[in-house]
């Protein structure tokens, strides 16, 4: 199977989420489920980033039209932490990477 890397962003709205709760248990290359939202009051693009069923937050709604477009398409997408950093601003804490798994 070939993974294509599509996107790579910062989780966010992780602090008001389950992201603090769980961030001690969050591994770099732990497996993300990406969720869309269409009817999201905020942001009819919007993506939710899922850790074995929490809520982390969301993909940035400035970058998430294509995400949102690839996964209403049903495109086979893979998600996975990136990066964490605990010390960083509320919006950088997590990584992810988004690939398109062929």
């Amino acid at each position: 199977m070939k993974r294509t890397t599509v996107y790579r962003a910062h989780v966010r709205g992780f602090k008001y989420h389950d992201g603090p709760g769980v961030l001690s248990q969050l591994r770099v290359g732990d497996a993300l489920e990406l969720e869309r939202e269409p009817h999201n009051a905020h942001d009819a693009n919007a993506v939710a980033v899922r850790w074995q069923g929490r809520q982390l937050g969301y993909l940035p709604a400035v970058e998430n039209v294509s995400l949102a477009t690839m996964l209403d398409q049903g495109l086979p997408l893979e998600a996975r932490i990136s990066s964490l950093d605990p010390e960083a601003p509320a919006w950088g804490v997590c990584g992810v990477e988004v690939a398109l798994v062929a």
